[in-house]
């Protein structure tokens, strides 16, 4: 049975921060694992640490640590949205940092996240710049390869009054916005992503997924997009395993990070079922 552990990797004041760790059953490969970071921060506001736990699981079972990290949010730090950045590079880092410790190879690390989470793991992605200036800075916060799900990849939204308002709510200062807007700072040497979203998400629509994926194509860098069709937004999650959509997300997830070298092996969605995973007392 897998297991999460709690893990602390950042104190900030009186709030601690920390991973859920979801190891698989298997020895590590020579090197340590693969790992891959999930977040989850809806809106930027709320927090669920235990939302990806399903997706945790199967790659577990795929030889993948997986490590489901707290950041802070407004609903219950009163912080800005920008410091859901701030931590989720620290969560990178901080693995980096102690793979040997926690048995991960510190160059197959992945980021993963859905929605504002997905733009928060983008931002990690292809964004320099909102750093905690008490980590170790020499160790990179940049994720080797990004799974993404139906991901804000503009925060901007030039021409969209009703975006724009509610972004500026969200960020503030106009501009702090558009530093956070994953499609406006793409650059070459990103890393290698995959998008999938549905063709019916009524919040982000299908051209924000194509704008990165060309920005990020014209930069020299690899983005698979796979669209669902009929899906809507938080289409990906595993509800009770009679979503259709959570198998075929996993199965286009492990076959990229198959190609990748991260794995090995035939994907291993049609034997997987989810048994709800207890946290230790």
């Amino acid at each position: 049975m897998i297991e999460p552990f709690e893990h602390p990797f950042k104190t900030i004041g009186d709030t601690t921060l920390n991973l859920y760790v979801i190891k698989p059953d298997t020895p590590p490969p020579q090197g340590g694992y693969p790992a891959v970071v999930f977040f989850f921060c809806g809106g930027w506001k709320g927090f669920n640490h235990r939302a990806l736990f399903p997706q945790s699981a199967y790659l577990a079972s795929r030889g993948v640590m997986c490590f489901n990290a707290e950041v802070r949010v407004n609903a219950i730090h009163n912080t800005p949205a920008e410091k859901c950045v701030v931590d989720a590079k620290s969560a990178i880092r901080y693995v980096r940092q102690n793979a040997a410790t926690l048995n991960v190879d510190p160059n197959h690390i992945a980021a993963s996240g859905g929605s504002a989470a997905g733009c928060v793991t983008a931002c990690c992605g292809v964004i320099n710049g909102y750093e905690d200036a008490n980590d170790d800075l020499s160790i990179s916060s940049r994720p080797d390869a990004m799974l993404i799900f139906n991901p804000r990849l503009d925060t901007v939204c030039e021409g969209n009054e009703w975006q724009q308002k509610r972004l500026t709510e969200i960020f503030g200062d106009p501009q702090k916005g558009h530093s956070l807007s994953p499609v406006h700072n793409v650059k070459p040497g990103n890393p290698p992503t995959l998008i999938m979203h549905g063709t019916e998400d009524q919040r982000l629509e299908v051209d924000h997924m194509l704008r990165f994926q060309t920005a990020m194509h014209n930069a020299g860098n690899r983005c698979d997009l796979k669209l669902y069709e009929g899906a809507q937004h938080g289409f990906f999650h595993y509800r009770d395993g009679d979503n259709p959509w959570f198998y075929e997300t996993m199965q286009a997830a492990d076959e990229f990070l198959v190609s990748l070298n991260f794995i090995e092996g035939e994907e291993q969605t049609a034997s997987f079922k989810y048994i709800p995973i207890e946290e230790e007392s």
